[in-house]
């Protein structure tokens, strides 16, 4: 890079080659098979179907949001998440599941594993997790990455088994109050 005064910044050549010996750079094999999976709908976070992108729709929302004046896409929003949305999060649990919930009580975040991280740090890595089994994998991981003590809970045909759960984490309890010479209650 070469600076010239009131013309800007210009790519210069090497004089010296940085890389004195080339030989040993040909393209080396890959050691790790790919795998190929042929799935009609693949359900997988992270993924687009390129094939059926409605790229028209998208490019003219896209315009569309930027030209109206909506000066406030320059700022930070709620840290929370935007209060319309979670007023119509809040009605739709109520409307769909019976959660009786307040707009403040939820909580908009940049995606599970993120939201997951952040309330683990809030209850603490002292305590013990219990999960679906099988559930959402990348959870597991995201709480096994924090350090935490886990569970998990097989379902049955009404969820998590809930007898499972309290004799689990009494078992778990009891295992690590002895541990720790601490007493043990047990509260039914």
């Amino acid at each position: 890079m070469e600076s010239k005064p009131r013309k800007g910044l210009f790519v210069t050549t090497f004089d010296n080659d940085l890389i004195i010996n080339q030989r040993g750079l040909e393209k080396l094999e890959s050691k790790t098979k790919k795998v190929q999976v042929n799935t009609k709908i693949d359900f997988n976070s992270g993924k687009v179907d390129l094939e059926h992108f409605p790229y028209a729709i998208w490019r003219k929302l896209t315009v569309q949001s930027l030209y109206e004046d909506q000066e406030e896409l320059f700022y930070n929003g709620n840290p929370q998440g935007e209060q319309i949305l979670s007023e119509q999060i809040a009605a739709h649990l109520y409307a769909s599941r019976g959660v009786r919930c307040s707009a403040e009580q939820i909580i908009i975040g940049a995606g599970t594993q993120v939201l997951v991280g952040l309330l683990c740090m809030l209850i603490g890595k002292d305590h013990i997790y219990a999960f679906e089994n099988p559930g959402f994998h990348r959870t597991r991981i995201t709480l096994q990455d924090m350090g935490v003590d886990l569970v998990p809970i097989p379902l049955d045909e009404n969820g998590m088994s809930i007898n499972h759960i309290v004799v689990q984490l009494t078992v778990l309890e009891l295992k690590q109050s002895c541990l720790f010479g601490n007493s043990f209650f047990l509260f039914s």
